[in-house]
């Protein structure tokens, strides 16, 4: 994957291996300005950690999945 080629990163926060928030650390050493929107149905135990980052409670549809990550990149256009 070209970093350079990606908008947006949409990552859950309960993950196989690691936290979405881990994943999200180890793409911003990358990218640092990438957006990040994290999905979880399990918002509560991660709140601290999150601070004012965007997130979708599961469950949710594809339109509104469409319309966050409009709202997102479309505040990264000014």
């Amino acid at each position: 994957m070209n970093p350079d080629k990606v908008d947006i990163f949409v990552l859950d926060l309960m993950l196989n291996n690691e936290s979405g928030i881990t994943l999200a650390n180890k793409i911003r050493e990358i990218k640092p300005d990438i957006p990040i929107l994290f999905i979880s149905g399990h918002v509560e135990a991660f709140k601290k950690e999150l601070g004012d980052a965007p997130i979708l409670h599961k469950p949710f549809s594809v339109a509104t999945l469409i319309n966050k990550v409009k709202e997102i990149t479309a505040a990264l256009d000014g």
